[in-house]
């Protein structure tokens, strides 16, 4: 059984908390972070730093068999939740990822992980809807995890979805979150459940996989 315990994320402005800095430079933790992940092909918004820079120094990564539920309302992207993943396991051995938005930074980031070698495996299975929504980023994401998929292991799906989970295994760890929250920037309250259970990563692991490789379907695209 999880133990449930109520976690909040303090409520700090990003932008009154940047207009401290006097360089374009983190503070030493996401630093750190930003240059072992080698993410050099472009430069996150200030903002996403300090996302960034909050999530590596506030969120508490659940122990095993607890549950974490999350209530916010400030700036904030999902993808800072894999940022602290990486930065306290050095290495994600398995990421998965189902949402209906990644925005162009999360991607960056992520990718930037998974070159550098904090991520050892990546799935993505993202909304099919982007064919029509934004059709650049549709092409670009999928020449892109071709090219990677001659070099690393990832596997790219769109599928007709609007789920959000991540799942990172790191060793005998086994994180599962689910929400409202997708994987890029906006301040409306937003809803997460964070887990470290392995019957409930497995769960979701079976479900995302199979649902990524489901081929011959209208609904699901397999490209790598």
């Amino acid at each position: 059984m999880a133990q449930f315990n109520f976690y909040f994320l303090s409520q700090i402005p990003a932008k009154k908390k940047l207009a401290k800095k006097t360089s374009d430079y983190l503070a030493p933790e996401a630093k750190r972070f930003l240059t072992e992940a080698r993410i050099h092909r472009s430069r996150p918004r200030k903002q996403t730093m300090q996302v960034i820079e909050n999530a590596l120094t506030q969120i508490k990564l659940p122990e095993k068999g607890e549950q974490l539920r999350i209530r916010t309302q400030q700036q904030f992207n999902m993808v800072a939740f894999v940022a602290k993943i990486a930065d306290q396991h050095h290495a994600i051995d398995e990421l998965s990822i189902a949402t209906y938005t990644i925005n162009s930074e999360a991607w960056d980031i992520i990718i930037g992980l998974l070159e550098a070698g904090r991520i050892k495996k990546l799935n993505l299975v993202l909304a099919s809807s982007y064919s029509f929504r934004d059709d650049e980023r549709y092409k670009m994401m999928k020449s892109r995890m071709i090219e990677l998929s001659q070099m690393y292991d990832v596997h790219l799906s769109f599928v007709w979805l609007h789920l959000k989970i991540t799942l990172a295994r790191c060793g005998d760890n086994f994180y599962q979150i689910e929400g409202s929250m997708n994987y890029s920037m906006n301040n409306m309250a937003e809803n997460i459940l964070f887990e470290n259970g392995r019957a409930i990563y497995e769960h979701d692991y079976e479900f995302i996989t199979k649902t990524m490789f489901m081929r011959g379907l209208s609904s699901t695209e397999v490209v790598c």
